[in-house]
């Protein structure tokens, strides 16, 4: 499961270093000052967090926080088995 707290730390690894509290989870991207090429960067550190590519429209309708949350969690990535390919070699 992700939750808030892996959130803030990938919106961090992506350079956006926000101070967010519960509320800001509700709110849009945009209205959080996140642009486009912010998304994308922090996208970006989820899909490498999560070991999986994000299709574009598995994030359609993720437009807050708590919305892109909720839809990861949906998408089950952390029960299925996956093998992940770093610069450490192949890792289930």
């Amino acid at each position: 499961m992700i939750d808030e707290n892996r959130v803030k730390e990938l919106l961090q690894r992506s350079g956006l270093n926000y101070n967010l509290s519960t509320e800001d989870f509700d709110k849009s991207f945009a209205d959080l000052g996140i642009d486009s090429l912010d998304l994308f960067n922090f996208l970006a550190e989820v899909e490498i967090s999560l070991g999986k590519s994000i299709s574009d429209t598995d994030i359609e309708d993720s437009y807050t926080l708590n919305k892109l949350m909720k839809n990861i969690n949906k998408w089950d990535f952390f029960s299925a088995s996956c093998f992940c390919i770093s610069e450490k070699g192949i890792s289930k």
